[in-house]
């Protein structure tokens, strides 16, 4: 390529030199615009350089554009330094060298100075561009390792929660003596939180997981209140496959019974429904408990809190977390509704 620009342009000055009258001296014509490019493009590789380093670390405005712009104007004055020695040899040295130097500057110096401010221009254009590339990639990055980190934290606050409470629930039943309830409980705790381990660093499950474990969890509860509890599933089997986020259902079912179970004599109905509806999942946890006083702030403890933070770190506006009175002024019902989409055991097997 650059063979190629040598002889164009020195197949035009010697048209022009021969459109004068004058003959066209081949050789020294070539000389020189060789000498020419070839500085040209070590500049070029020494601007690359120093353009890059303002771009990386700029320094104040009016400094960088006075690098800029003294970058531009360099080449000018500096590069005939380097092909006017050439020029004056390949002719035959008829003048002296600073002659030549003066000859090259000025009979190149408009030239030169375009093809500076186009050179800079670009290059500084180009690499900003790489840079900020660069940096909204890495905002990106932080921003995702940010909204995990806080997911992270907000389901960790969960689990200690719920722990808290079963443990509480086994040293009543070790204090009455109960040592089987102990024992089924305590077994469905372990099984709860090695469950809860292998599924820990994952913030979205397929919603079959997600049933099993809640199902532990209901399991653990019923020990706890036997006949005073009644937990009643109702997802359909297609939905299994659906992506939800981890540990859902559980602070839900549990925020439930924690606040339905008032009565001591009352037995406590929890229903779970789960649905597509307009495109969307839609997963309802009803209890049939005392609810909340009628005007009176729906609760928002650590499980509804924490859930609905982390809807919104996944979803965004996409996902509501929703409180509301049950049928007949009755209860209390929760409904989540989250984008449906497949889980990657499902996308496989369809594709």
């Amino acid at each position: 390529m650059a063979l190629v620009v040598v002889l164009v342009r020195s197949a035009q000055i010697a048209r022009t030199t021969v459109q004068t009258g004058a003959i066209a001296l081949w050789r020294p014509i070539l000389l020189t615009q060789a000498a020419y490019w070839v500085s040209w493009s070590l500049w070029a590789g020494l601007l690359l350089w120093v353009v890059r380093r303002i771009v990386e670390r700029p320094p104040s405005r009016s400094a960088g554009l006075g690098m800029l712009i003294g970058l531009a104007v360099a080449p000018a004055f500096l590069l005939p330094m380097f092909y006017a020695p050439v020029h004056w040899w390949a002719f035959g040295e008829i003048w002296p060298l600073h002659s030549a130097y003066h000859h090259m500057a000025t009979h190149d110096i408009l030239t030169n100075l375009l093809l500076g401010a186009t050179i800079v221009g670009v290059v500084y254009g180009f690499l900003s561009l790489q840079r900020n590339r660069r940096l909204e990639v890495r905002a990106a990055q932080l921003g995702e390792q940010l909204t995990r980190a806080q997911l992270d934290t907000l389901r960790a606050q969960i689990n200690p929660h719920f722990l808290f409470n079963s443990l509480n629930s086994v040293a009543v039943l070790a204090r009455r003596g109960k040592v089987g309830e102990v024992e089924q409980m305590v077994t469905g705790l372990a099984d709860l939180l090695r469950h809860s381990l292998e599924s820990s660093r994952q913030q979205l499950v397929a919603l079959r997981v997600e049933m099993e474990a809640l199902r532990r969890y209901i399991d653990i509860e019923q020990v706890r209140f036997r006949e005073r509890l009644a937990v009643t599933i109702d997802v359909p089997a297609p939905l299994l496959d659906r992506t939800v986020p981890s540990f859902l259902l559980q602070p839900l079912v549990e925020n439930a019974i924690q606040h339905g179970l008032t009565d001591p004599h009352r037995p406590l109905q929890v229903e779970v429904h789960g649905a597509l509806s307009q495109g969307k999942l839609v997963l309802k946890v009803a209890d049939d408990g005392a609810g909340f006083p009628q005007g009176a702030s729906a609760p928002n403890g650590v499980g509804l809190g924490n859930t609905r933070a982390r809807l919104e770190g996944l979803y965004g506006d996409a996902a509501s977390l929703t409180l509301s009175a049950g049928r007949d002024g009755q209860g209390t019902v929760v409904t989540v509704t989250i984008p449906s989409s497949r889980s990657d055991a499902e996308s496989r097997q369809e594709s």
